[in-house]
């Protein structure tokens, strides 16, 4: 942030005067910069000001308004955030997925925030926008259903919200395409890299249990800057992620703070499981983590519950919500649609992990499973 602000500053007294969208493109700077600490009035007044700026085309306007967007959501101010997004459209029409998707989710924030004091007519004039615009990414996209849409969507891999663990029955391995019995058989396949990675996943509970704590103790654990949790009278979201490019590894990629989540990490991968990335991850008071699609269905997580307060502290996937308990762990495929709320007067704490969909290697083998798996390490 100091930086792109004496850049600012320079070109003001720079001997040739800046033009404004260069000025434009400093004050988006800077509410970016602030953005990722929550200074959120300050990121507004910034990027208010690159918009009063004189002369600038419809489509950098659309650029700012589509910033400022960005900037109401992460202040839980959904309504004004569909205001600013839509005004965007208007000014520079963008049709690509990516801009459905970004609309199509500030609609159903807005809807589930504001609704019910809605005018019915308006509420229902909204509610047919989520149906069109459901219908046609359905319709022109790769996706399948509406409540499962990630940003890089791999057809013909097992779908679920929640997914049976090892032992808790035969869960449903089907899929579509051309090479859906192939793909039953893949999934059938991995339920012994499963089962192993579930024993070793319980076996290590109290130890993660007590690095946790030292993590705590020692301030470790980084404040989320996604702006998918509502920021207001609430706890915070923290996280550490073992395999973090921003933490200090070993020689194996793993932070030298965890050795015991390393540990782990090292078994789960000899037992054949294609581990993406670790982590704890801390939900605070009164938290609310907003509805939102993972980046990609080439992946699925487990949580294990570390500090569960009760069940006040739920999770929705899809239509089911699901509480955690200590020591035992939940499956689910986070490219669809969830939410966490945390309603105890105590933090909730899991042990995550990530790991390729176990269909992923035989449907998008090579190149397209190497790009796959690195599109999930962006989230």
């Amino acid at each position: 942030r100091r930086y792109h602000a004496e850049a600012l500053e320079a070109k003001r007294r720079a001997p040739a005067a800046p033009s404004n969208a260069e000025l434009a493109t400093s004050y988006a700077a800077i509410a970016t910069d602030c953005m990722m600490t929550f200074e959120l009035e300050a990121a507004l007044v910034h990027v208010r000001q690159a918009q009063a700026l004189q002369g600038l085309p419809p489509a950098a306007m659309a650029v700012l308004f589509r910033q400022e967007a960005d900037i109401h959501r992460c202040a839980d101010d959904f309504s004004s955030a569909l205001h600013r997004f839509e005004h965007a459209e208007k000014l520079s029409p963008q049709l690509d997925e990516k801009q459905a998707l970004k609309h199509l989710e500030l609609l159903r924030l807005t809807l589930a925030s504001s609704g019910n004091s809605m005018p019915q007519q308006v509420r229902n004039a909204m509610s047919a926008r989520v149906r069109h615009i459901s219908a046609q990414l359905l319709a022109h996209g790769p996706w399948q259903r509406a409540d499962q849409l990630p940003q890089r969507f791999l057809p013909g891999l097992l779908a679920k919200p929640w997914h049976l663990l090892p032992g808790q029955g035969p869960d449903e391995a089907t899929s579509s395409g051309s090479r859906a019995d192939e793909a039953a058989a893949a999934w059938r396949q991995s339920q012994e890299w499963l089962k192993q990675g579930l024993s070793l996943l319980r076996s290590s509970h109290l130890s993660l249990v007590d690095e946790y704590a030292d993590l705590d103790r020692e301030g470790l654990l980084r404040r989320d800057t996604e702006c998918i949790h509502r920021l207001h009278e609430a706890g915070a979201w923290r996280r550490f992620e073992v395999n973090a490019v921003w933490e200090a590894r070993g020689a194996d990629g793993c932070a030298e703070a965890s050795p015991s989540a390393c540990a782990l990490v090292r078994k789960l991968r000899a037992a054949g499981m294609p581990l993406i990335r670790a982590g704890y991850s801390a939900v605070g008071p009164r938290a609310w983590l907003k509805p939102h699609h993972g980046v990609t269905n080439g992946q699925l997580k487990w949580h294990l519950g570390l500090r569960v307060p009760g069940d006040c502290a739920t999770m929705r996937v899809g239509n089911e919500s699901r509480s955690w308990t200590e020591g035992e762990v939940l499956f689910f495929d986070d490219s669809f649609e969830h939410e966490v709320w945390n309603r105890c007067s105590s933090e909730r704490v899991v042990f995550q992990l990530v790991f390729a969909h176990p269909q992923l290697s035989l449907i998008y083998g090579g190149a397209v499973e190497t790009a796959a798996l690195r599109a999930t390490d962006d989230h």
